[in-house]
């Protein structure tokens, strides 16, 4: 039995991700964005197996990037990103976003207290590796 693998563009995502924080009352800075969709990619990866989006999350000086979406979004600085058009419509993001009330500072010592980001943090490439999120969010 075959099985159909979706895997979305992390622009695609994190268009998602601004607009489901706006609706909720939770409006999102890019810096939060950028721990949120280091969250979702762990949490879909703990679910499914394979990764939510394609592109690499790096590890930068404040945390996890994914350096496509911070370029795209840097515009916004530190306010508030505008909801955007209408990418996809997931429905699991609602049962997995629970980080969504949190502060950046927060997500940062989270994310970073994290093995994927330490291992990342001390490698050549300061990329986190997929099965390294993967497992860790399993053993969670």
């Amino acid at each position: 039995m075959s099985r159909n693998i979706i895997i979305y563009g992390a622009m695609d995502v994190a268009c998602e991700m601004v607009n489901f924080a706006q609706s909720i009352g939770y409006p999102i800075s890019n810096l939060k964005l950028q721990k949120e969709l280091y969250f979702a990619q762990g949490y879909y990866l703990q679910a499914h197996g394979t990764p939510l989006f394609a592109e690499e999350i790096s590890t930068w000086k404040y945390g996890p990037v994914v350096e496509k979406v911070y370029d795209w979004f840097q515009r916004y600085g530190s306010t508030f990103i505008s909801p955007t058009y209408e990418y996809l419509d997931l429905k699991w993001m609602s049962n997995d976003f629970e980080y969504v009330r949190f502060n950046p500072a927060i997500l940062n010592t989270i994310t970073m207290s994290q093995d994927p980001w330490i291992n990342a943090k001390e490698s050549v490439k300061k990329i986190i590796d997929k099965q390294l999120i993967r497992d860790y969010f399993q053993k969670r």
